[in-house]
């Protein structure tokens, strides 16, 4: 009886041991998927960071390209406008003047091709982006309105007896874009917000504004 006795402690022994060992085993598992899913966010969240990143590294740049073209070819480009142009720039280097009438309704007047920027064609990368990332840029300008001279040009026209020109106010809003292909630009108009992110398939994006004097301009005034 007393041998019989012992086997049968033994046995409820190894059962508790191996129930405990199940357990710990469930238990480290869990762990091993919890960690595993932290992980993941943690390298998804990297990911969304680096990539906001260059949507701003995109929209800076599409603002400079913007700045560097007004400010080069001002003379040209702000005499086709007309009163409540908007004007819109890409990376492609289109220019387009946008007709606002008092309701606001906008209407595309005229385009014009100038020189894109090179930034992302010539070079090494410098936003490391993938090959299946397409970047692109759209930059509005607007608000030109006739602005006082940067410092250093304060002097006035008669005391330089050269004929008047003018210093622009501008304001800039670039939005640049990471998609997985290029930006659509069929009857973008037609689209609602959601249906051209769709089509566009929007990796990320980001908007930065500037406000800021260019010139001399051989024009009388920036204000039309």
């Amino acid at each position: 009886m007393r041998l019989d006795t012992s086997r049968n402690h033994r046995k409820n022994e190894q059962g508790s041991v191996t129930l405990i060992a199940i357990l710990v085993l469930f238990a480290l598992l869990g762990l091993g998927l919890l960690s595993m899913r932290h992980t993941y966010q943690d390298m998804s969240s990297a990911g969304n960071l680096r990539r906001a990143k260059q949507a701003r590294y995109i929209a800076e740049i599409g603002a400079h390209h913007a700045i560097t073209l007004l400010q080069q070819q001002g003379n040209y480009l702000l005499s086709l406008r007309q009163p409540n142009d908007i004007l819109e720039l890409n990376h492609l280097g289109v220019m387009s003047y946008i007709s606002r009438n008092n309701t606001g309704v906008e209407t595309l007047r005229m385009q014009i091709n100038t020189t894109p920027m090179n930034t992302f064609t010539e070079g090494p990368d410098p936003l490391g982006t993938l090959v299946s990332q397409v970047p692109s840029y759209e930059v509005r300008i607007e608000g030109i309105t006739d602005g006082p001279p940067p410092p250093g040009q304060e002097l006035s026209q008669s005391d330089l007896g050269t004929p008047r020109q003018s210093f622009c106010l501008i304001q800039v809003s670039s939005r640049g874009y990471l998609s997985k292909v290029e930006l659509p630009e069929g009857n973008v108009e037609l689209m609602t917000d959601q249906e051209w992110r769709s089509s566009a398939e929007l990796v990320a994006e980001h908007k930065v504004k500037a406000a800021l004097t260019i010139g001399p301009f051989m024009i009388q005034s920036c204000r039309l």
